[in-house]
């Protein structure tokens, strides 16, 4: 259920990012060289758009530290893998829900299936980020949120 083109929309596209992601190995070349501050402050502007989201403090802190994305041009590694995971995320929910609002919505809900946390919060971890995945193919299959 992997969806590149909707994780490369997440930051703008490819002229944000610098590269053209299409593919897996793309994707793999975007976390070894980093993913641009530009593309990521889109990415967390594209979601603070909807009035009903959180602030882009909070955002921006669950994705990496007030101190890392001041001090860096790109984010790499462990901390581009867990940026991508929330893109990954958010471009499945708006596949699944079918609008950026009601993506939001579901990735800042807190989720009794999630431990009581958001899906966004959950992202920070592989395995909390694919049980969130989980509950966006249960209701694309007509299983409620």
């Amino acid at each position: 259920m992997l969806n590149i083109a909707g994780i490369c929309r997440q930051f703008g596209g490819s002229t944000k990012l610098g590269i053209e992601v299409t593919s897996f190995t793309d994707l793999g070349r975007l976390v070894e060289h980093g993913i641009p501050q530009p593309a990521l402050a889109a990415f967390i502007g594209s979601m603070t758009a909807d009035k009903m989201c959180p602030t882009p403090i909070f955002i921006q802190e669950g994705l990496v530290s007030k101190a890392a994305f001041n001090q860096n041009s790109t984010f790499k590694g462990a901390l581009a893998e867990r940026i991508l995971r929330a893109a990954h995320l958010r471009a499945v929910a708006e596949d699944v829900i079918g609008s950026p609002q009601g993506a939001n919505e579901f990735l800042f809900r807190n989720h009794i299936e999630l431990g009581g946390v958001s899906p966004f919060e959950a992202s920070a971890s592989v395995t909390g980020a694919r049980a969130a995945e989980r509950i966006l193919e249960s209701a694309a299959l007509g299983l409620p949120l």
